[in-house]
């Protein structure tokens, strides 16, 4: 069961509880939204989206994990392609070592 919805004179606490909220939300890696962070405030949307120092700390939040995701994917793009590479170089450095050994073989 939520908490009583905040009137306007709590707005101080509500912009800390929202801010507690998404601090929360960001080390359990749950999405930021208004709809997720209403639900962990016990606070509507509109009020929410009504405040704008409330918008601008979601719009944040949403914007910072939207760009932590992004590089993520080019950090785990970037190891697969290093992953590979090392592959390759390895089966070049074996193919030499081979060569090497069939040049030997034929000098003595």
């Amino acid at each position: 069961m939520h908490e009583k919805q905040r009137t306007r004179h709590e707005k101080p606490s509500l912009i800390e509880a929202v801010d507690r909220a998404i601090e929360e939300m960001t080390e359990a890696s749950e999405e930021v939204d208004f709809i997720s962070v209403a639900r962990r405030t016990g606070v509507a949307r509109s009020t929410l989206y009504r405040n704008t120092i409330v918008r601008e700390h979601i719009a944040a939040a949403r914007e910072k994990q939207r760009l932590s995701l992004n590089t993520q994917w080019k950090l785990i793009s970037e190891v697969e392609s290093l992953k590979q590479r090392v592959e390759e170089l390895e089966r070049e450095v074996e193919s030499l070592k081979k060569h090497s050994g069939d040049l030997s073989s034929q000098k003595g």
